[in-house]
């Protein structure tokens, strides 16, 4: 018998039981590229969900926000137009 780990945040369970990090197809150089960027926040997520156009997703759980939009913490997705544009300066790959 074959068993896997559990998921973890970040990544999608497949059919077959094995565990698929989102985004694995990102250049490693993080370029802002055409390609649709995808993430997972939730262990019960069965399919990875889509880049929203505010923010920067990295893969994984890696997500954040872009200039001029904040979230109120790390586990929102639920991003908000910043009203003092020199306060919200986006966030960095890291």
């Amino acid at each position: 018998k074959i068993s896997f780990r559990e998921c973890m945040r970040g990544e999608i369970k497949r059919a077959n039981g094995e565990c698929y990090p989102c985004g694995s197809d990102i250049p490693e150089n993080n370029s802002d590229s055409k390609k649709v960027r995808n993430y997972s926040l939730s262990l019960k997520d069965q399919e990875c969900r889509k880049c929203p156009s505010e923010a920067f997703c990295w893969g994984g759980d890696r997500i954040a926000p872009r200039p001029n939009y904040w979230r109120i913490n790390a586990d929102t997705v639920t991003f908000i137009k910043c009203p003092n544009s020199s306060a919200c300066l986006g966030a960095r790959p890291g």
